[in-house]
């Protein structure tokens, strides 16, 4: 058997702007109550809305923070450009022309 469930009304004030966001958004989920029921689901069950919330959340989860030194990205670019091949540079025609001449 199907549990009913209540079903209640809540008025919300909004800006101009929040509105025209929630109506750009509720297009994907069909009205405007639905884009906030879910938004609410999710606060409640704890899950994060956006790529970037689960991105931080796995980082925080990921284990204790290694501290670094406060040179560590200039060393580690310059470990960068150690390690990259250096790009060889083709002589021009004129360059080529005065070393003939010479």
């Amino acid at each position: 058997m199907k549990k009913r469930t209540t079903k209640k009304h809540l008025a919300v004030e909004l800006s101009r702007e929040q509105c025209d966001y929630v109506a750009e958004r509720a297009a994907e989920y069909g009205s405007a109550s639905e884009y906030v029921a879910d938004l609410i689901r999710r606060d409640k069950d704890g899950n994060p809305g956006s790529a970037v919330e689960r991105e931080l959340l796995a980082g925080l989860k990921s284990g204790p923070m290694v501290p670094f030194a406060p040179d560590y990205f200039a060393n580690l670019c310059a470990q960068v450009r150690a390690a990259a091949t250096p790009v060889r540079r083709t002589a021009t025609r004129k360059s080529q022309t005065r070393a003939r001449r010479k």
